[in-house]
């Protein structure tokens, strides 16, 4: 019996320093793969677009789907008056987040689209396309100037046109006139004597 007891005692302890080495082991090559699989992946087609009011859109993946939050100049920001953020969810772990930004910002204002879930973070620093109002007053001008020059060419088309539409029509009247008079003089070259001229011939011959 104390034998059969020291060999369950022995079995005992291998179990526990079995479990414990097991608990304590490094994570296999296996699990490394899946934690950076599960991590948050942000997207390169992330990017603002250049308008008057800038406009950035940031996709993620990850497993479980990650949050995605902004940091303008390295301060988290939220729905307000100035700032308007949406998100969609695309898939179980693909999410896509965009921000507009009704605000005045300066060469040095950055953007950053941060991701989160359980297994990492990820980030990715926007370019900001700033459109300042010189350059917006700029294009308005250019657009304005090109609108007006496409209106003085389409006046003057038209008056071209008209004229030369004008003078055809002359041309035409004319070259039927002179039809007209040509014809006449013809007809009247070789019309038969009047009544009036053969009496007169007549006159002519009995004196």
């Amino acid at each position: 019996m104390r034998q059969l007891s020291t060999k369950l005692k022995a079995q005992n302890e291998a179990a526990d320093t079995y479990a414990s080495l097991q608990l304590s082991a490094p994570p296999s090559e296996y699990d490394t793969l899946n934690i950076k699989r599960d991590a948050p992946k942000i997207f390169p087609s992330s990017s603002c677009t250049r308008t008057d009011v800038p406009v950035c859109f940031c996709e993620a993946d990850g497993n479980p789907s990650p949050e995605l939050e902004w940091h303008l100049s390295g301060r988290p920001v939220t729905n307000s008056s100035d700032t308007f953020i949406s998100e969609e969810r695309l898939s179980s772990t693909d999410l896509r987040s965009s921000i507009t930004l009704h605000q005045s910002l300066t060469n040095k204002s950055t953007l950053q689209c941060v991701s989160k879930n359980t297994h990492g973070t990820a980030s990715q620093l926007l370019h900001l396309l700033h459109v300042t109002p010189q350059e917006s007053d700029c294009q308005q001008s250019t657009v304005l100037l090109l609108i007006i020059l496409t209106l003085i060419l389409v006046l003057y088309a038209l008056t071209v046109g008209l004229g030369l539409y004008k003078m055809r029509q002359l041309s035409t009247k004319l070259k039927a006139q002179n039809e007209a008079a040509d014809t006449y003089a013809s007809l009247h070259l070789s019309a038969p004597p009047s009544e009036y001229d053969t009496l007169n011939i007549k006159r002519g011959d009995t004196q």
